[in-house]
């Protein structure tokens, strides 16, 4: 039953995902369509981990759900407000942070791991920010809590792991293009490693 679970939400996720990126490409929807698809794709995961949190999944799978579903709706509030959007998806790593607390993640290695990526964060934001108008701040802040969830993760099991590993990629493609605009093949890239680092969040919820 959880494999079916999982391929169900697999396919769903694939299809609303491209839905998305086509009518977004096309404009052969109105705009609150499209939203709904980009949230809808990510709520497809949310429902996986909630599945595997009735399925036995414990706290550690609900809190993931919890997670999921926040990150739905970060991806609608995102598509007309950045900074919000990235301020919900912030409290959407903070639940996945819980999770992998809740696992024990929390040692000398993975605070060893957060403080290194935190001053890699520092000097590179530091050399970034005569490159762009913008406040640079809320980034930086949001960036340390990625950082935070990524370097719990790698504690926790392996899918939670590469699925963090995943998302956070996906959100430095965006800062990329933030600062230096569009490139190719990164917007594609992006979204694909974004619906398939929180696919992967979810099926960890299994584990």
């Amino acid at each position: 039953m959880k494999i079916i679970a999982a391929i169900i939400a697999l396919i769903a996720m694939t299809f609303l995902g491209s839905r998305y990126k086509i009518a977004e490409r096309d404009k052969s929807l109105p705009k609150n369509h499209i939203t709904l698809l980009k949230g809808g794709a990510t709520a497809c995961a949310a429902l996986l981990a909630l599945f595997a949190a009735f399925t036995g999944g414990g706290a550690y799978a609900y809190t993931i759900a919890i997670g999921l579903f926040i990150c739905a709706i970060a991806d609608m509030v995102l598509e007309t407000h950045f900074v919000p959007g990235m301020g919900v998806f912030a409290l959407g790593h903070v639940a996945y942070i819980v999770a992998f607390l809740q696992k024990g993640a929390l040692n000398l290695y993975s605070i060893i791991i957060y403080a290194v990526m935190v001053v890699v964060t520092y000097f590179v934001s530091k050399s970034l920010k005569d490159k762009t108008k913008e406040n640079i701040a809320p980034y930086v802040g949001y960036a340390n809590i990625i950082l935070l969830m990524l370097a719990l993760s790698i504690f926790v099991n392996p899918l939670a792991f590469i699925g963090a590993l995943f998302f956070a990629v996906s959100d430095s493609m965006i800062a990329y293009r933030l600062v230096f605009g569009p490139a190719k093949f990164n917007d594609y890239l992006c979204i694909t490693l974004y619906y398939l680092g929180q696919y992967l969040i979810a099926l960890s919820a299994f584990a």
